[in-house]
């Protein structure tokens, strides 16, 4: 029988004993979670890679995320439970890290719990359920209407590009242009400009070095190509000796050669003028031993008494001496003379040079040169003692001539293949010191890519007969000659070494708007104008005396208002012993001088209105190919001009010159190459300052022009 007592003190022992095995299971429940805990960082530590073991990719203990930390608290029943974290929370943490980074993932089942319990799970169509919608009409519809649609859009879309490509107008047609196309620069090296490396003495003259420092001058006018005076090696007579050799007082072959590459690089072109139709007596057919007759062209009409272009006799020594009398005339008819000629030529296209101007092409002779009986004077008359009162038209211009220069074309053409770069020829009539005939001067004439015509400018001698109309039977001429179509075969010059120094801006409008291509001699651009008793030192450029010298036309170019010497030496007071007196070319030095024309408040100056013209004439493409129009119903005034240019689809250009001193009131809204709105204005020179700006807006009817005055318009409708 048990005592009371002791079930009391059994069931409090019991008791005790619950405890304590309470206290000891929770003990080594938390030894548990520590040990774990232990393991686990043990196993991640084992995980981890050493640094010199660590690959790309591996991640760092450090950078995996922090999870809260466990908290353990007993449950009702005495179990452990997860507390703030969870223990699924600690177990994310110590979760094993493979060595790659990647982390162990959850099982389904623990993945699936915890979705049910904060109430996310998402479960996907199945297979079958996929089918029914598929197969059901509403879907099948739609997506039979949007494949339909997309197609008949996109079918859509195919047809309206071909439509657009059909009906678009075509792009305007640009015919092929070729470098000689452009306006040219015609340079007189020996008076452009003296070599800056060269000695400051008074004998100090132009130069290749000198052109190269100035190139980019030139360049500033908008002008890339370049027309040199003859370079070749001449004796003191004036007339050439060796074809192929150059003057070295001007320069070298080396310095033709790198400015030439220096062109290549920077597109810039360089032509020469040479005179083929004379030679020194001395010259020699080469290969030739003793004289070479064949060369020259021998007395056929000793008894015609013709003088040559410097008042001399034509004949003399049974040879014939034209244009000069100091030269032999080249019997250029003959297969050996062309064919040293060309070699010649050769030579220079070596140099880099990108063609010729043959000057003087007019006295290109006939082996024979008798012309009939109607040239022959009576017996007993005066030799005529005037170069221009003998009618020099009967003879110069010859059919030999002309065969010369198809001939020098041929040759151009075949070493432009050859050479695989552009190259072109241009003839140069010459001083003939009457007004060329337009008839006379046609490109299909003399086969060459262009002739220079000087029928704008004013011959040198005063008597020369002018001819009849004035500047508008001059431009309505010229417009005749160069046809309606859009090709131009002229080189327009209204300065150039044979005639007066012009400095009106109404004959550079005419000379670079005017179909073919326009031609700037030295100076033109600041204004220089002629001074009649301005001499060059002997032997320079001139052969001919009096009124007939071209010295005028040849005066250094004025870089400064220097006086003495128009900027060429350092000392403002020393002068130039090649140049002659500059002191009579005083008031023109002093007023058309770069440096006075560079300078602020000149906004007016030729040197603008001349870029200007070059700007329009580069880059407006009815001022480059298109057909030009006189304008019909004009006032009856000689020195009233106005005619249109026009490339298809492209805008036509109205041009209106008055030279005179009446004002006029023009409607030209029945031209302008059929085209109708307003006219914008691009430029202006003269009193038209007044009453026009440039780039403003103006109606076709009744266009104010004024006295002294040039005007360019773009039709703009």
């Amino acid at each position: 029988m048990v005592n009371p007592g002791d079930n009391e003190a059994a069931n409090s022992e019991a008791t005790t004993v619950d405890k304590h095995a309470s206290s000891a299971g929770a003990s080594n429940e938390a030894e548990e979670v520590d040990t774990d805990d232990q393991g686990r960082a043990l196993l991640l530590n084992d995980a981890a890679p050493s640094n010199d073991e660590r690959r790309p990719g591996d991640i760092e203990l450090a950078e995996v995320a922090r999870v809260p930390d466990v908290q353990v608290a007993g449950g009702p029943n005495g179990d452990l439970e997860a507390g703030a974290g969870g223990v699924d929370a600690a177990k994310r943490k110590g979760s094993p890290i493979r060595a790659d980074g990647a982390t162990k993932a959850k099982k389904k089942s623990e993945t699936s719990a915890d979705d049910e319990e904060r109430g996310l799970q998402f479960a996907g169509l199945t297979k079958d359920e996929l089918e029914q919608f598929a197969k059901d009409p509403f879907w099948h519809r739609l997506r039979l209407i949007l494949f339909v649609l997309f197609w008949a859009v996109w079918l859509a879309m195919f047809a309206a590009v071909i439509i657009i490509i059909v009906l678009s107008p075509r792009c305007p047609p640009r015919p092929t242009r070729q470098f000689w196309q452009s306006p040219f620069y015609r340079v007189e090296v020996r008076s452009f400009a003296p070599d800056p490396a060269a000695p400051a003495v008074p004998s100090r003259s132009g130069s290749l070095a000198g052109l190269a420092g100035k190139v980019d001058y030139i360049r500033y006018l908008g002008i890339n190509n370049f027309l040199l005076g003859s370079l070749v090696k001449r004796e003191s007579s004036g007339c050439p000796l060796d074809f192929a050799a150059i003057d070295t007082s001007l320069g070298s072959l080396d310095q033709i050669r790198a400015l030439t590459k220096r062109g290549r690089k920077k597109g810039f072109q360089l032509m020469m003028e040479l005179d083929v139709s004379q030679a020194d007596p001395a010259w020699k057919l080469p290969g030739a031993e003793g004289g070479s007759e064949e060369a020259f062209l021998p007395d056929s009409t000793k008894f015609y008494r013709m003088l040559s272009r410097d008042g001399q006799p034509a004949w003399s020594g049974g040879l014939l001496h034209t244009p000069q009398s100091a030269c032999n005339s080249l019997n250029t008819s003959s297969a050996r003379v062309r064919r040293a000629l060309f070699d010649a030529m050769s030579a220079w296209l070596d140099a880099g040079l990108s063609g010729f101007s043959l000057t003087n092409a007019a006295f290109l002779m006939p082996k024979k040169t008798n012309m009939g009986k109607d040239n022959i004077p009576p017996a007993g008359s005066p030799a005529p003692s005037d170069w221009y009162r003998t009618d020099p038209a009967a003879w110069l211009n010859s059919p030999d001539g002309a065969n010369f220069v198809r001939s020098a074309r041929a040759f151009i053409d075949a070493e432009a293949d050859r050479r695989g770069r552009e190259l072109a020829l241009f003839v140069d009539l010459g001083d003939v010191a009457y007004p060329i005939r337009f008839a006379n001067l046609s490109a299909a004439t003399f086969g060459a890519h262009a002739v220079v015509h000087t029928g704008l400018g004013r011959p040198l001698l005063p008597a020369t007969p002018a001819p009849d109309g004035g500047l508008r039977a001059a431009v309505d001429a010229a417009l005749a000659a160069a046809g309606t179509g859009s090709s131009g075969s002229f080189a327009w010059a209204s300065n150039w070494p044979y005639l007066r120094r012009d400095s009106s801006p109404a004959l550079a409008v005419l000379g670079l708007t005017l179909p073919g291509l326009g031609m700037v001699y030295y100076g033109q651009e600041l204004g220089m104008s002629h001074v009649a008793a301005y001499r060059l030192s002997a032997n320079l450029t001139s052969y001919l005396t009096g009124a007939d010298s071209t010295d005028p036309a040849s005066s250094p170019m004025q870089w400064t208002g220097s006086v003495a010497n128009a900027g060429w030496l350092p000392d403002p007071a020393d002068n130039l012993s090649w140049a002659g007196d500059l002191s009579v070319r005083a008031s023109d030095i002093r007023s058309a001088n770069l440096r006075k024309l560079n300078a602020s408040g000149y906004s007016d100056s030729n040197l603008k209105l001349i870029k200007q013209l070059v700007g329009m004439a580069t880059s407006l493409e009815s001022l480059q190919w298109g057909a030009a129009a006189a304008l019909p119903n004009l006032p009856a005034d000689p020195e009233l001009v106005g005619f249109t240019r026009k490339a298809y689809r492209f805008p036509a250009v109205l041009v209106l010159i008055n030279n005179g001193d009446q004002v006029y009131t023009v409607d030209p809204s029945d031209s302008a190459g059929g085209s109708s709105g307003q006219l914008k204005l691009l430029y202006s020179w003269g009193s038209a300052s007044h009453s026009y700006s440039v780039g403003s807006q103006y109606k076709f009817s009744h266009l104010y022009v004024p006295s002294r005055t040039a005007l360019v318009f773009v039709v703009d409708g």
